[in-house]
């Protein structure tokens, strides 16, 4: 736990980098274990270097995930200054959300009102329903909720 507590103290930015390059070396080894097992035909071997391999990556990750945790409470006031912007600029670009339908007379109000819910301006967003014609159902109730 010392050597945990210096990496955390340090406030090193090398330390992601290096889990990053640890988690790489250890996946391309493991694959070129696996390789060499499944050529061999010993399937339980197999079985075995990947539940392994697999508690491995997830062990790594985890230390890597408490690592930034403890950073974060070691940290508070470094980690609110890179927090996201609470104002965002006014937005300039419009969006259209295209929305394949087929037979979903069901839920496409749902749909088309969660679409239409979204935060954005009105006049930036346009929706459009995507529907065979023989889908008479489904186009009738488009045709409703847009009126």
């Amino acid at each position: 736990m010392l050597i945990l507590e210096r990496l955390i103290k340090s406030k090193t930015r090398f330390l992601p980098l290096i889990l990053v390059l640890l988690f790489a070396v250890v996946t391309v080894y493991f694959g070129h274990v696996f390789r060499l097992v499944l050529a061999s035909g010993n399937y339980q071997i197999f079985v075995n270097w990947l539940i392994f391999g697999m508690t491995l990556i997830f062990t790594i990750q985890g230390i890597f995930t408490l690592l930034w945790m403890l950073y974060a409470w070691e940290n508070p006031l470094d980690v609110e200054n890179h927090r996201s912007p609470k104002d965002y600029a006014s937005p300039t670009l419009s969006f259209t959300a295209l929305v394949p339908a087929r037979h979903e007379q069901t839920v496409i109000e749902d749909t088309i009102t969660a679409i239409a819910r979204i935060d954005y301006p009105q006049g930036f967003k346009e929706t459009l329903v995507i529907c065979r014609a023989d889908d008479q159902k489904t186009i009738e109730n488009v045709q409703r909720i847009i009126k």
